[in-house]
């Protein structure tokens, strides 16, 4: 039985899926690893957290990009998390 086509994607739209899920979720994940680790006053706390919640988190945000219908609104979920982060790592 074929597969319906409401639920299929172009080409293009699985490459910027992926390439969001990946980079974008990359990217978003370090931001806010950053963002935490600036507003700490001990410093070797985030060490351990990132080592572990890196790699849960992560994942989680390539799997939030497959399940947002349009890729562009994932990259700017993402760039905007990570805009916010950095802006707070820079003020801090």
């Amino acid at each position: 039985m074929p597969a319906n086509t409401k639920y299929l994607s172009s080409p293009q739209q699985r490459f910027f899926k992926i390439t969001a899920g990946i980079f974008g979720g990359f990217i978003a994940c370090t931001a806010l690893h950053m963002c935490i680790g600036s507003l700490l006053v001990d410093k070797s706390i985030i060490v351990m957290t990132t080592i572990y919640s890196f790699w849960l988190i992560w994942p989680g945000l390539m799997i939030i990009a497959f399940l947002i219908r349009k890729p562009w609104k994932t990259w700017l979920i993402y760039l905007g998390l990570t805009i916010i982060c950095s802006a707070i790592v820079y003020f801090s």
